[in-house]
């Protein structure tokens, strides 16, 4: 078991690379002389699972473009103030650990807001919410320390 959970950010750092595999996939997919040697050969079918593994992961499994605003590279005014609101708990736990503060009672009130933002705006349909997102929720420790400690 790892000692330290940190939130994914696969979706917005890896948006620039994901893009360019599915550009660079579709201009082989499109060029007869490509197509035909680098995805057709038995050694070459390694492109299209590779392929394949990437657009599934980016669509079904981390659900990235529901991050980003419909044909945009810009993220959704949701997932924007998710993000704003991450960032006032963060300075919060900074602010509690560097002045020796409880982080439960300074930040609760943070806290809350986050979560509450979470479930308003995302926890009735888990399929709208992209993996960045759902992990800072799940998995950063410092959520789950003041999760359990407020909560259990």
């Amino acid at each position: 078991m790892m000692s330290t959970v940190k939130p994914t950010c696969f979706c917005e750092f890896c948006y620039e690379e994901y893009k360019d595999v599915t550009g660079i996939y579709g201009s082989l997919k499109h060029s007869p002389q490509c197509k035909e040697t680098l995805l057709a050969g038995d050694f070459t079918q390694a492109i299209q699972e590779l392929y394949n593994f990437v657009t599934t992961t980016w669509t079904t499994r981390a659900h990235c473009r529901n991050c980003f605003k419909p044909h945009s590279d810009n993220i959704t005014e949701e997932a924007s103030q998710f993000y704003e609101l991450v960032l006032l708990l963060d300075n919060c736990f900074n602010m509690s650990k560097a002045e020796n503060l409880s982080v439960c009672d300074v930040c609760k009130k943070n806290y809350t807001s986050l979560v509450s933002y979470y479930n308003d705006k995302f926890g009735r349909d888990p399929s709208r919410v992209c993996a960045d997102i759902s992990d800072h929720v799940r998995n950063d420790e410092p959520y789950m320390i003041v999760h359990h400690t407020l909560y259990l």
